[in-house]
């Protein structure tokens, strides 16, 4: 746990000034909120990664993303979609699985993080994503899996769009990788009925 490093001292009519709010005709100190990292909220540098359609194979990694040693930064996975391209086919459940990787992907295509902000930082070399890959990409250790079948036509299917399948909670950590750390997304099931669609999002500190 880490606290704050300092204090503002205040003193009525001197001192430091603190932003503050009218509120039922009272003055309300205004409250800028900061992560584990010291930074504002909403102000991390963020990038998403579309890693487009991919016919699904079994153990075909889908996505993938490594966070290189020298790069100097923390990438938090934040959001990964992921869905099917609602084709017509006799849906078969597919499993999914979340890995940890200790070794960067190699082959398939490079993917190009896009920044929220076009103002963000360049992403340095050191953090890539590939779609795809055919090598590397080892797994460290599995986080969890996921189930999900691809039939159109049941009802479940038309908001598997819009499910983060990241972890979500305000007291837990996200997902991080340090240098030399990585993610993947990989197909458990030995099936080729859909094709995937796989979308990311992450910020850099």
């Amino acid at each position: 746990m880490t606290l704050a490093n300092d204090s503002v001292l205040v003193t009525p009519g001197t001192g430091a000034t603190v932003a503050t709010h009218l509120v039922n005709s009272k003055e309300h100190q205004v409250v800028m909120i900061a992560g584990p990292s010291g930074h504002l909220k909403d102000t991390l540098d963020s990038y998403a990664y579309h890693f487009g359609a991919n016919v699904g194979a079994q153990n075909k990694i889908h996505a993938e993303v490594f966070n290189a040693t020298g790069s100097g930064k923390v990438v938090k996975l934040r959001k990964l979609f992921l869905f099917s391209n609602q084709a017509a086919i006799t849906g078969v459940v597919h499993e999914f699985g979340f890995d940890i990787t200790s070794a960067v992907g190699t082959g398939g295509t490079t993917i190009t993080g896009r920044p929220h902000d076009s103002g963000n930082t360049a992403l340095v070399a050191q953090i890539t994503a590939r779609h795809a890959p055919s090598g590397g990409a080892t797994q460290n250790f599995r986080l969890y899996s996921i189930h999900i079948n691809p039939e159109e036509t049941i009802s479940a299917h038309s908001i598997h769009p819009i499910i983060n399948w990241l972890p979500e909670h305000d007291v837990m950590q996200d997902i991080t990788l340090r240098e030399n750390e990585g993610f993947r997304l990989i197909q458990i099931t030995n099936n080729t009925a859909a094709t995937w669609i796989c979308t990311m999002h992450l910020t850099i500190e």
